[in-house]
């Protein structure tokens, strides 16, 4: 039977609010590219980048020219967006906030320079991974 190296749950030794936070990153970006595209087809454009959605929001909103409905839509997709980037900042102010008070672990890039570079290497005593056995079915199917 082959092993994998897969890494420990917890081995960065932070909360999983990382991945909280990339999820509503991505929430974030998915809402932004949507209000971007919807006010394309209104005829608005604006560059792209997170700080143009409020911009483009303030110039639809004072759009006489642009549909009752539409404009009310948008407003809904604002205020979502302005939800999203509220709960982002706190997810990272609290993330923050851990590693500040986290003194167990060394701050980023502290590693020696024995381990530097080799840390991902399974076989190497610092490795932050554990060996799981791989299906039969799913050999040679890596990248090698």
């Amino acid at each position: 039977m082959q092993f994998v190296p897969v890494e420990r749950r917890g081995a960065a030794g932070s909360p999983d609010a990382g991945g909280h936070a990339r999820a509503a990153g991505a929430r974030r970006t998915q809402l932004s590219n949507a209000i971007r595209g919807y006010a394309a087809e209104f005829g608005l454009t604006a560059a792209k980048g997170l700080d143009k959605i409020e911009p483009l929001l303030a110039k639809i909103a004072a759009d006489e020219a642009l549909p009752v409905l539409a404009r009310d839509l948008f407003a809904m997709h604002g205020r979502e967006y302005v939800q999203l980037q509220a709960e982002l900042k706190k997810i990272e102010a609290r993330l923050m906030a851990w590693h500040r008070a986290n003194t167990d672990r060394p701050a980023s890039g502290a590693d020696s320079g024995d381990r530097a570079g080799r840390r991902h290497n399974a076989g190497h005593e610092g490795a932050r991974s554990s060996p799981v056995p791989v299906r039969p079915a799913l050999r040679g199917l890596g990248s090698g």
